[in-house]
């Protein structure tokens, strides 16, 4: 019996779905390994244990192909895994519906249309995730849907017409993605274990691995207890340290916050409801920092635009037999409520309390100053000195943290330029043009 499904697919992996239930979920890694094979988790799971031999930036190179940059190898790549995985799902298969991130140029769906065809995978409709995105009942505000992927992130915003969601425009931020927020919080555990234990988890490749394999269990516990307990196996000895979930989490609100940034950078009717993966939701806590800026969380479970796509298929499929990147379908109402922060997780309680400058942690109190000039540098003072040296000042109270610019400088938080009495929190990280090191906001817990 002939049926339908759905193949979701972005450089993190690809997901299968059929009307009932999700078929396969597989990462986009590939080891070749002196005749050895792995594809997706297998491949995933021993990334670090043979570095030189794994690929998984092909599908983001693919995805970002130019015309006259066409990369052989990642196209043999893709073509390897996508092949992979229609040989576990093509038995009864007549119509496949492919859904996308705003991610790929024209250049690349032509190439990821070319692999279906040279696999025979019968592609018969094709969607920007985007366009998949629910309409949560009763809101007055806009919706934006956030891809998180494995090298970088897609916000794309949307505008709603006779009850669709239309595609407008895509923001790209190619510096962040699940690879980026790994290594970051890898390298402040590993940091951990060397001062407690002198246990170095990136000595070896075999340690280094165990720590990333484990990484989304830890993440996801920060979320909802104080402290986690990581423990690394070695040499037949178990190594344990206990690291604060407030600090872990003012790593990952470093980028998480130019995401936020990102989402306000446009005018939009408020308040904004973000679409994102639940696995950014529980992993990233993304939705305990945006809801400190106004923005609404709705999570996506895992195969959901694969699955949405199925539910439009009816009108995906009536149409002609040219295939394009559908941009515009009519949104799901859904009525549950949207996920809130936790009670300690109150805007006052998400103040920062220093100030972290060339390693050392300036306590909050009153106000601090950033000066500078040609034969001292940048300084950062507790006391106000001349006026013409100050770059600027930041000011605390009970409820708040600001920062006052001088007149004349450039300066920005988290990548994105800052007008006077811009309110800070916890992670945000100021940049001063010419200035070789950050501060960034923290919060130290009594």
């Amino acid at each position: 019996m002939a049926k339908q499904i759905a193949i979701e697919l972005n450089d993190s992996g690809i997901i299968v779905c059929n009307e009932q239930q999700l078929l396969l979920d597989s990462p986009g890694y590939i080891i070749d390994l002196a005749g050895y094979e792995w594809i997706g988790k297998e491949a995933r799971d021993r990334a670090l244990l043979h570095p030189n031999e794994c690929n998984h930036r092909f599908w983001y190179e693919l995805a970002r192909t130019k015309t006259k940059a066409i990369n052989h190898n990642n196209t043999k790549l893709a073509l390897r895994h996508l092949s992979s995985i229609w040989s576990q799902v093509s038995k009864n298969v007549d119509t496949v519906i492919l859904t996308v991130p705003a991610t790929f140029t024209n250049t690349g769906l032509g190439i990821l249309l070319g692999i279906c065809d040279e696999l025979s995978i019968p592609v018969n409709a094709m969607v920007h995730h985007a366009a998949l995105s629910p309409r949560q009942s009763n809101h007055s505000g806009d919706t934006v849907h956030v891809d998180v992927l494995l090298h970088h992130t897609a916000i794309t915003f949307l505008r709603e017409h006779q009850s669709e969601f239309k595609v407008e425009h895509t923001i790209l931020l190619d510096d962040i993605g699940w690879h980026s927020f790994y290594t970051a919080t890898a390298e402040y555990i590993t940091q951990t274990f060397i001062k407690s234990t002198r246990l170095d988890p990136m000595h070896s490749a075999s340690l280094e691995q165990q720590l990333f394999n484990r990484l989304p269990i830890w993440l996801a516990s920060a979320q909802t207890e104080e402290t986690i307990r990581c423990q690394i196996e070695h040499q037949n000895s178990l190594f344990e340290v206990n690291i604060n979930s407030s600090e872990l989490k003012n790593i990952l609100n470093v980028q998480l916050s130019k995401i936020i940034n990102s989402l306000s950078s446009r005018e939009m009717a408020q308040p904004i409801i973000a679409c994102v993966s639940t696995s950014v939701n529980e992993q990233l806590g993304f939705h305990q920092l945006a809801n400190r800026y106004g923005i609404l969380v709705r999570p996506l479970h895992i195969g959901h635009h694969a699955q949405q796509g199925l539910l439009h298929a009816e009108q995906l499929l009536d149409s002609d037999s040219q295939i394009y990147l559908n941009k515009q379908l009519p949104y799901t109402i859904l009525t549950d409520p949207l996920p809130l922060p936790n009670n300690e997780l109150s805007v006052t309680a998400n103040l920062p309390t220093h100030i972290l400058y060339r390693n050392r942690a300036f306590p909050l109190n009153d106000s601090l100053y950033l000066t500078g000039t040609t034969t001292t540098g940048f300084q950062l003072q507790l006391k106000q000195t001349d006026m013409k040296d100050e770059l600027l000042s930041i000011r605390c109270n009970d409820s708040s943290v600001s920062v006052e610019i001088a007149d004349g400088h450039e300066i920005t938080v988290n990548n994105q330029m800052v007008q006077t009495h811009t309110r800070v929190t916890v992670g945000d990280r100021i940049h001063i043009a010419n200035c070789e090191d950050d501060l960034v906001f923290i919060k130290v817990e009594e």
